[in-house]
């Protein structure tokens, strides 16, 4: 099982918690995520997942994995990868995210839920 640092993107409530605009709308963003987190390892994985919720529902968030065990050290704490994330997600045109997210069209909520993550890794 991959472990992950949590990223959940300030989107939620702004998309109205529609899953299939939210999970397409975290494809965008985790697409661009090279560029939004500041980290010297370069074999850092961002992926779609379906969080599992003991108080609720089960949602999607941005999943950050680094392969080799000895990388976490070199990357930003949650606190930081949240704030990061959300700083660059409040300089977006949230109109034009929406409008790019529902361009895509090979992963949804229901696709997520199946797989569990996306993209499939070796």
């Amino acid at each position: 099982m991959r472990g992950y640092i949590l990223i959940e993107p300030n989107v939620y409530s702004r998309i109205g918690w529609d899953p299939d605009l939210i999970v397409k709308c975290l494809e965008v963003i985790r697409l661009q995520m090279h560029q939004i987190i500041p980290a010297g390892v370069l074999g850092i994985e961002y992926d779609l997942i379906a969080v599992s919720n003991p108080h609720g529902l089960p949602y999607p968030a941005i999943g950050m994995h680094c392969p080799k065990d000895s990388d976490w050290n070199t990357v930003p704490d949650w606190p930081e990868v949240d704030e990061i994330v959300n700083q660059w997600v409040q300089g977006l045109d949230f109109d034009a995210l929406v409008e790019k997210a529902s361009g895509i069209k090979y992963i949804d909520w229901e696709q997520l839920t199946r797989m569990g993550t996306f993209p499939r890794r070796a």
